[in-house]
């Protein structure tokens, strides 16, 4: 299994458009879907550690439009971790456990 290589299943159940698309680049990539499986696919340029060279890969459609729609979420994790609020409470077991004395 080379790098590149693309492995997609498609549910028969009517009514239940899910896919599986299974991408190998560095590691295997498994994608869930329900609107497009591997779709068209393209070439892209990824670094190769043992040869230190750059190869042509082929992606799958679903895979450059997770990375194209992703950087929303990484922004928001990211603004989250600077603005984090920490706040002290107490164990909630300890008022029941006061409660439980009476």
């Amino acid at each position: 299994m080379g790098r590149g290589t693309t492995f997609e299943d498609r549910s028969d159940v009517p009514n239940c458009n899910i896919g599986l698309v299974q991408w190998y680049d560095n590691k295997v990539v498994i994608l869930a879907l329900n609107f497009i499986t591997s779709g068209n696919i393209d070439v892209v340029r990824r670094w190769d550690k043992k040869n230190k060279t750059y190869v042509d890969v082929e992606r799958p459609e679903i895979v450059q439009k997770y990375n194209k729609s992703m950087g929303g979420v990484d922004n928001m994790d990211k603004l989250i971790s600077y603005y984090r609020t920490f706040i002290k409470s107490r164990k909630w077991t300890l008022g029941t456990h006061d409660f439980s004395c009476f």
